[in-house]
């Protein structure tokens, strides 16, 4: 999560002030990059929209190969499924899986990309949340995961 949070300094330092109202202030974010204790998930799931979103005000989202795109969420929900104890959301893992990696653009001109996976709640954001770092930490920044039955 620190990570995260240099991130977003970095990003806001050349964003308009209203562009960074998008987020906490630079003193908020120095105050919990200094904290001890673990945030909360949904302040970590705030932290990191805001980053995608103010990369997305600087220039847009990276350009990746789908298909590498989509191998790497395969092998993120083939992790999610070996971590399944730790999860509360509702999941059926035995269809567990990747529908499709896509890029997208919606009607406001924003673009990025998102991962489809099936046999999982929609609100299964601590599902996502993994798939999401998984992702990360495969070189896939910033990818929108959503689950669906």
């Amino acid at each position: 999560m620190l990570n995260e949070i240099k991130e977003l300094e970095r990003l806001c330092g050349g964003l308009s002030p209203a562009a960074k109202t998008l987020g906490y202030s630079m003193r908020q974010y120095r105050r919990i990059r200094n904290q001890k204790t673990d945030l909360p998930k949904s302040t970590q799931h705030l932290i990191r929209r805001t980053v995608s979103l103010m990369k997305i005000l600087r220039g847009g989202a990276m350009k990746y190969d789908l298909k590498e795109l989509e191998r790497a969420a395969i092998k993120a929900c083939e992790m999610a499924e070996a971590a399944r104890e730790s999860f509360d959301d509702p999941v059926n893992w035995g269809d567990f899986g990747v529908v499709t990696a896509e890029y997208y653009q919606d009607s406001d001109g924003c673009d990025g990309y998102r991962v489809n996976v099936e046999e999982a709640s929609p609100e299964a954001y601590d599902v996502q949340l993994f798939i999401g770092e998984e992702l990360a930490s495969l070189g896939f920044e910033d990818i929108k995961v959503i689950t669906e039955w």
